[in-house]
């Protein structure tokens, strides 16, 4: 179903206005403003490249455009996006060409600019890492200077049980500070421990691992903090 003809341009600024407002969906916004999705995509992404003036009406002539993609190609890239959420530009045009391989279908980049246009694409929330705990070997001149903390590797007792060996000295005095034999090397495990040595000799002001479980994770060097 086509927009109002009485006012098309105004439905068009509106239903752009909706969108820009983010509380729903452009499937929604399509069945309120009566048209299809294919429809509503369309006059998104012309927004998204000329602003209000790509909601003007165009000539059929057919038009050069430098390097703009087509439109019937924008609107097939939006529709497979729509109908595979999860897929990704590169995907998406893969699957197209596939399908259609007689047409100039965009570079991935130039896909995923599309999408980033249309509200599609999410930005992706960076993992923080840990921190390393010594930005280079630094020589112990006080105790609590410098605290080593490492797992010596699992030893299997007569009775057939694992046990992972812990241990945390003090770098100056060379004195060994905790003892422990985990089942494992995950950081709830290894955290009683620390807890029990912080308690008992305060806090180091550097801590040295070799950055293995489960000290590469954010938890145990955050433990000192």
């Amino acid at each position: 179903m086509p927009w109002q003809e009485s006012c098309a341009m105004d439905e068009r600024v509106a239903f752009i206005s909706d969108w820009l407002a983010g509380h729903w969906t452009v499937v929604e916004l399509a069945g309120h403003y009566g048209v299809s999705r294919k429809t509503a995509y369309k006059w998104i992404d012309r927004y998204a490249c000329e602003g209000v003036a790509g909601l003007a009406e165009r000539s059929s002539a057919p038009l050069v455009h430098g390097r703009a993609t087509d439109e019937m190609l924008v609107e097939a890239i939006l529709q497979q996006r729509e109908e595979r959420p999860s897929w990704g530009p590169r995907k998406i045009i893969a699957k197209l060409a596939q399908r259609r391989p007689d047409l100039p279908w965009p570079a991935p980049s130039t896909a995923g600019e599309i999408l980033k246009r249309a509200g599609l694409v999410q930005s992706r929330r960076r993992r923080n890492r840990a921190p390393p705990t010594l930005g280079g070997l630094t020589c112990a001149e006080r105790p609590n200077h410098v605290w080593a903390v490492d797992h010596k590797g699992w030893r299997r007792l007569g009775d057939g049980e694992r046990l992972e060996p812990l241990t945390i000295s003090d770098s100056f005095s060379r004195y060994l500070i905790g003892l422990s034999a985990g089942a494992t090397t995950r950081g709830e495990e290894a955290m009683p421990v620390f807890e029990r040595v912080f308690a008992a000799y305060g806090l180091p002001e550097m801590i040295r691992s070799d950055n293995g479980t489960p000290f590469a994770s954010a938890g145990v060097v955050g433990m000192t903090k």
